[in-house]
């Protein structure tokens, strides 16, 4: 079937399946946890970056994810609790994320000029 999800402002550029929740990013400096299982979808909002960006989720069935975006920074995030931690370090947007998989907790960020 078909399902058609309405919450966003402007365009979606990132989509993640994690935990049981599909994340989305827009262009509308949003990101908007949904669960699907449910009518009324859209569980959380956050709003911390500037523009478009990317996500990584740690482990499909955690609840910690980061997001990269244009404006230089990662921020890592809790399903739960919602933002932990802002880590800026690009002067370029932030195109790439990836936790290391042999040493918990360590992400790392690619960068460059936004086109």
């Amino acid at each position: 079937s078909i399902r058609k999800l309405n919450k966003h402002r402007a365009r979606v550029s990132s989509l993640m399946f994690m935990d049981g929740f599909l994340v989305s990013g827009s262009k509308d400096k949003s990101i908007i946890v949904n669960d699907l299982r449910v009518r009324e979808h859209a569980v959380t909002q956050y709003q911390n970056h500037q523009d478009k960006f990317a996500f990584k989720s740690k482990k499909l069935n955690e609840s910690i994810f980061a997001s990269g975006s244009v404006d230089g920074s990662a921020i890592i995030w809790d399903l739960k609790s919602g933002f932990i931690e802002r880590v800026k370090g690009h002067s370029g947007a932030v195109k790439a994320l990836e936790w290391c998989p042999w040493k918990n907790g360590v992400l790392a960020t690619a960068g460059g000029k936004d086109s």
